[in-house]
């Protein structure tokens, strides 16, 4: 019996991981006819030369990741796949703008293919995060599935790489501090601090996004012990930020921790209001266009009640630090700058497709 209910289990994550995968590359699809590996400025030639200027220096493992996976591969698989790729080069074919150069074909495709499956694995995370949070299999998939095929909208004005990787350990961190994982200690003191290091290697982002997750750890360990917690996690993600502006920022930079935009945000509050930008092939709003402030306040109207007190409390950090730095150090009109508020954001999600009756 248990042996054939766990073949009906693998038999279901076999459909899902096919489901999931196009989904996924539906996505993927979406953002990379728009940004490529931003080859619109050489992005893989920059960064793996390291001339990528501030900040995009700072956010290294992806590429090294892309850089140590390329190192591995036998030198014979190596040129089979470089000759391969360079007699039937499908992305340039495929995407107008892609612009793969030579020297880095291997590392263009491992990048490629490695964004991908961050977004793929983001999936299952969220996935499991929300079916634990609600109670119910439809709303975490569905949440899973949503945002996914909305991501490429929050990449409008501007996206990289690098934020695939991010969504993947906001998740990652999600799954943990909503299930009974957190309390295990190998939890706290293995798993989270490499995580946290990887995270912050990846965007130095996650030092405020740590700040957030405060309130799932005073559920599970009172205030005095997840202060304590968060504060050593956010002093590692600090350290790696430190490491990484040592060794890869330019010495003309390393006074500067931040570029100022408040000027930008002033003069062009209202200009992305109304403009538009192509997404899968259709035009949608651009930036903090009026539709999309409309549909987060229909969002939070019908379902910001029925959420946990711990989410609204993450939420309200997350608004707290996201507001001043948006103001002072993002570019104007971003929405993935808002990233701090994604988890806020797939919780209204999934509480809103929990009451959802098939009719």
């Amino acid at each position: 019996m248990t042996l054939k209910m766990d073949w009906l289990k693998i038999q279901n994550y076999i459909l899902l991981f096919f489901f999931f995968s196009v989904v996924a590359a539906a996505s993927y699809h979406g953002y990379f006819a728009k940004w490529t590996n931003r080859d619109d400025f050489d992005g893989v030639k920059i960064a793996m030369e390291n001339e990528t200027k501030p900040p995009f220096i700072y956010r290294r493992l992806m590429i090294e990741m892309v850089q140590k996976t390329v190192q591995i591969i036998p030198q014979n698989v190596k040129e089979k796949y470089v000759e391969k790729y360079k007699s039937d080069n499908y992305i340039a074919s495929q995407y107008k703008k892609a612009n793969v150069i030579e020297k880095y074909i291997l590392e263009y495709y491992v990048l490629y293919y490695l964004t991908y499956f961050f977004l793929l694995g983001t999936m299952f995370l969220m996935r499991e995060t929300f079916i634990n949070v609600t109670q119910n299999k439809l709303a975490g998939t569905g949440t899973a599935v949503v945002f996914t095929l909305l991501f490429p909208l929050f990449e409008n004005g501007g996206g990289y790489w690098y934020d695939f990787g991010e969504i993947f350990f906001f998740s990652l961190f999600l799954y943990f501090v909503t299930s009974d994982k957190l309390l295990q200690k190998k939890t706290l003191y293995i798993f989270l601090p490499i995580f946290t290091i990887l995270a912050t290697y990846n965007k130095e982002s996650f030092l405020f996004f740590m700040a957030t997750l405060f309130p799932f750890f005073a559920i599970k360990f009172g205030n005095k012990k997840a202060c304590c917690l968060i504060i050593f996690y956010m002093f590692l993600a600090g350290i790696t930020y430190l490491f990484v502006r040592h060794n890869y920022a330019p010495d003309n930079t390393k006074s500067s921790f931040v570029f100022y935009q408040l000027q930008d945000h002033i003069t062009r509050i209202f200009e992305g209001w109304g403009q538009t930008e192509i997404f899968y092939s259709v035009p949608f709003g651009r930036g903090t266009h009026w539709s999309y402030i409309l549909l987060m306040f229909i969002l939070i109207k019908l379902v910001w009640k029925k959420i946990p007190t711990v989410f609204k409390h993450n939420a309200y950090i997350a608004l707290l630090i996201t507001t001043p730095l948006y103001l002072i150090a993002c570019t104007p009109g971003e929405l993935r700058n808002f990233s701090l508020l994604y988890p806020a954001f797939w919780t209204l999600i999934a509480f809103y497709l929990k009451d959802k009756k098939v009719e």
